[in-house]
């Protein structure tokens, strides 16, 4: 008969396993902080943009970065055993594996922090440079002072999972409010060979997102460029814009499946103001039906509204300005539709960010969106930079794409 260890036993085994495991992660994610931002920073200032451009330093450490971010762990950890052992004595316990996790987590780190410095406005560096600002007061007031992208809602206690893919990602979650009581909200859609779709919706947390302040994001990040105010909680929407133009935030009224749900008074407030109004076909003649207006008083109320029309493209109107229609590249082949209006809108913020004009910030979207459509899932496309650009400039021209492709990594 064998022993049982006694339950006291293995509470003290787990609590120790438990200190251990919080021991080696947090040691190596400070260690990795420390030499990964230096590391991504010297990436993106030797770059092709960068500050101080240097091809041959920038093709080696992209070759170091990118041959160690391959190495699975296991393998790293055999590699460097002799290392290990020669640095801190033995290649075995919680101490011996943070010098494996820390060597394999800093070029992932240096990743992240070199697609960050990438899409601080090339406008706002020039302006520190044009007022004699050193680098090194450049790369630390103005490029990590400007690499923020944040994410603000509301999400419920399973949202661990997908918070860590955003961040990995690069995206500022610190403002998303957590609900104590209710789970992420659900979209369910079907979609048959025709891309008809049925589409089912659990709203869960985001009813808490009327909760959320943007002021508080605002002062945390320094100042909002745009605040996109898409389909949510009904109430979070008309309070985020009521919010915008009492503090003076630019937002884009991007409703979507929300129209339904609002009435004519909650629409009005939800797009006056803004300084894009994003509508499909569908969603134009509701809006015009719920808020009671003509179509040249909600042009009086915006600055532009952006109508996507399907695969014909997008027509874009203002008051004061002529109709501008895009159409997009023909796709290669049809897969998922689920996602193609967030590519499009990614891909024209995009532009816009990095000081691209209207029309071409809207071919950008356009490309964005193809490729979107292109492939199964609303996240799960892939962008390679040359082929990307050939396909721009075979439906818009060699310009065009030589504009998108000086802001483009």
């Amino acid at each position: 008969m064998s022993d049982v260890t006694p339950w006291s036993e293995v509470l003290q085994l787990l609590g120790g396993a438990t200190g251990e495991t919080l021991y080696m992660v947090g040691v190596s994610t400070l260690l990795a902080v420390l030499g990964g931002l230096p590391l991504g920073v010297l990436l993106h200032l030797t770059s092709p943009v960068g500050l101080n451009p240097r091809p041959v330093l920038y093709r080696v450490l992209g070759v170091v970065v990118d041959v160690v971010r391959s190495v699975p762990f296991v393998v790293l950890l055999v590699i460097l055993a002799s290392f290990t052992r020669l640095l801190i004595g033995t290649s075995i316990g919680s101490t011996a594996v943070i010098v494996p996790l820390t060597i394999g987590a800093v070029p992932f780190f240096a990743r992240l922090t070199q697609n960050a410095l990438r899409e601080v406005s090339f406008t706002v560096v020039e302006a520190a440079i044009t007022t004699g600002s050193s680098r090194l007061r450049i790369v630390w007031t103005v490029l990590l002072g400007e690499a923020r992208a944040a994410l603000v809602g509301a999400v419920g206690q399973d949202f661990d999972e997908y918070r860590s893919w955003l961040e990995r990602h690069g995206v500022d979650t610190a403002s998303v409010h957590v609900s104590a009581t209710k789970h992420t909200s659900r979209f369910l859609c079907t979609t048959d060979q025709d891309f008809n779709q049925i589409a089912s919706f659990y709203p869960g947390a985001m009813n808490e997102a009327r909760e959320i302040e943007l002021k508080s994001v605002a002062d945390r990040l320094g100042g909002l460029d745009y605040v996109v105010i898409s389909a949510n909680d009904p109430d979070a929407m008309v309070r985020h814009t009521e919010e915008c133009r009492q503090r003076g935030y630019k937002f884009v009224a991007d409703p979507g499946q929300q129209l339904a749900r609002m009435d004519g008074d909650s629409v009005r407030k939800l797009v006056q103001g803004a300084e894009f109004l994003f509508t499909n076909e569908y969603e134009h003649g509701l809006l015009l039906q719920s808020t009671g207006w003509s179509h040249d008083e909600v042009l009086a109320q915006v600055g532009s509204w952006v109508t996507s029309l399907g695969a014909k493209g997008l027509k874009v109107e203002s008051a004061n300005g002529p109709t501008l229609e895009v159409t997009p590249p023909k796709e290669k082949q049809k897969g998922d539709p689920t996602g193609v209006g967030d590519a499009l809108r990614a891909g024209f913020l995009a532009g816009l960010h990095h000081e691209l004009d209207l029309e071409r910030s809207l071919q950008l979207g356009c490309t964005l969106a193809t490729v979107s459509l292109e492939t199964d899932g609303p996240q799960e496309y892939d962008i390679e930079r040359e082929s990307f650009l050939a396909r721009i400039a075979e439906a818009y021209g060699d310009a065009a794409a030589s504009e998108v492709g000086s802001k483009l990594r």
